[in-house]
């Protein structure tokens, strides 16, 4: 496992001043060493990402080709450390120090009692690039639970795209979550804003768009480091700027102050740009029986509308004409509220159809407005 992101952003900036301009830091060691050793290979020139959707969570295994794949084009792992403790590996990605990236993860489940969080992501040297990933019950008790998780590391400025880890979840003042994390296409810094407890306002400078996708992986609350579910509450243009509200709760659904991650894309994945197959959608119809999501919202790099059917109170299915079985994908539930959606399934064969379902903090489904994003 990796050792803290704070441990990891800070020898990043040690290493920074240290080395020469072309140089970038690595981390070196056994998972759960901070030693630095060296400085790495020249930054690189192009998007960096990976995924892994771990189907069984009671063992450590290579992930089939329909469950793993990375840009470097190696063959992933997942490693299981004790009950619900994983790290996805992903062979020979060379991470950027100036920019370590982002990671979600989405529990990969039919049921409303079990929730997956990245718990940290990075790269130590010789060793692959790593998603960390804790999984508990809804009492937040370590569980063995399957899960999907990406990891984008951004290293070029194209498209409309940015992403963060909201690092100070307790900060009443505006602040910028931690630069050696946080990315956006335009070059501009982004910020954030506590509006109150657990409630929080993302600014990302020159994005203002009514289109594209925004994920949101929840992390621990703060200061007690217990699991905690964040949502996007809402998202949209602001002058020259794109605004997302996330609202972060506990298991039992009370408002907490978490941390997270967050990504936004428009006409990309997390793949960055120009690379498929990527398909992203906004489920915002929730009590609708058929239908295809809203065009501005939706994208597909091969073309093709998206679709989706209410099968139930809270299940969804979401068919993606022209994209392959198997690979990852991320839902985040969208509205203020308590609702949680979550994966639950990922078709291995056929036409790609997708799982989604939606739990209130009791475990009863409940119809609610959820994001997708999907890449293989």
């Amino acid at each position: 496992m990796l050792p803290s992101k704070q441990a990891i952003s800070v020898a990043s900036i040690v290493m920074i001043l240290a080395a020469s301009s072309g140089d970038i830091a690595t981390l070196a060691g056994q998972p759960g060493s901070a030693d630095i050793r060296s400085a790495g290979p020249q930054a690189v020139a192009s998007d960096i990402w990976g995924y892994g959707v771990v189907r069984d969570g009671t063992s450590s295994y290579t992930l089939p080709g329909k469950d793993g794949k990375n840009s470097a084009g190696t063959t992933n792992t997942v490693t299981r450390f004790g009950v619900g403790k994983y790290a996805v590996y992903l062979p020979s990605l060379e991470i950027g120090a100036l920019n370590a990236g982002t990671a979600l993860t989405t529990t990969l489940t039919p049921d409303a009692n079990h929730l997956c969080l990245i718990e940290d992501f990075g790269w130590h040297s010789p060793d692959p690039a790593e998603i960390d990933v804790q999984c508990y019950d809804r009492s937040g008790t370590p569980a063995d639970v399957p899960f999907s998780a990406t990891l984008l590391d951004s290293q070029t400025l194209t498209g409309k795209s940015a992403y963060l880890w909201a690092n100070d979840a307790t900060n009443t003042s505006t602040y910028i979550p931690d630069p050696s994390y946080q990315y956006n296409s335009t070059g501009a810094t982004n910020t954030i804003d506590r509006i109150t407890k657990g409630e929080y306002r993302v600014h990302l400078p020159g994005l203002a768009t009514e289109r594209g996708n925004v994920q949101v992986s929840g992390r621990f609350t703060a200061p007690a480091g217990k699991p905690a579910i964040c949502r996007v509450g809402s998202w949209g243009p602001s002058a020259a700027d794109l605004t997302v509200i996330v609202g972060c709760r506990n298991l039992a659904g009370a408002k907490a102050d978490a941390e997270f991650d967050l990504f936004f894309g428009q006409g990309q994945g997390l793949k960055g740009p120009g690379v498929g197959p990527i398909a992203y959608l906004d489920a915002n119809r929730p009590t609708t029986a058929s239908y295809a999501p809203d065009p501005l919202r939706r994208f597909s790099s091969a073309g093709m509308a998206s679709h989706i059917s209410r099968t139930g109170i809270g299940r969804y299915l979401v068919t993606l004409p022209g994209m392959p079985t198997g690979g990852s994908a991320q839902v985040t539930t969208y509205v203020r509220g308590t609702s949680h959606c979550v994966l639950s399934s990922i078709a291995t064969s056929g036409t790609q159809r997708i799982g989604v379902r939606c739990f209130k903090p009791n475990g009863d489904r409940v119809d609610s407005e959820f994001g997708l994003t999907y890449l293989r």
